[in-house]
């Protein structure tokens, strides 16, 4: 990997980790406000929104290859 690669693939790594841990912030938060949130359509979709970061970065290699 070149330079700006290395440090790209860094800076998208801790994007995802922040809006990761903001997405469950508000999912925590919501659960804790309402219990009965867990499990339900909007504690699902917060779950559901976060994204992997290893998977991200698979898939834009192989988008690199290309």
């Amino acid at each position: 990997m070149t330079d700006t690669e290395i440090y790209i693939d860094g800076h998208a790594t801790a994007r995802f980790r922040d809006m990761n841990e903001a997405l469950g912030d508000q999912r925590l938060a919501l659960i804790g406000k309402h219990r009965h949130a867990d499990g339900d359509l909007y504690s699902v979709t917060l779950l559901a929104a976060q994204v992997e970061e290893d998977f991200f970065c698979h898939i834009i290699a192989l988008h690199m290859l290309l």
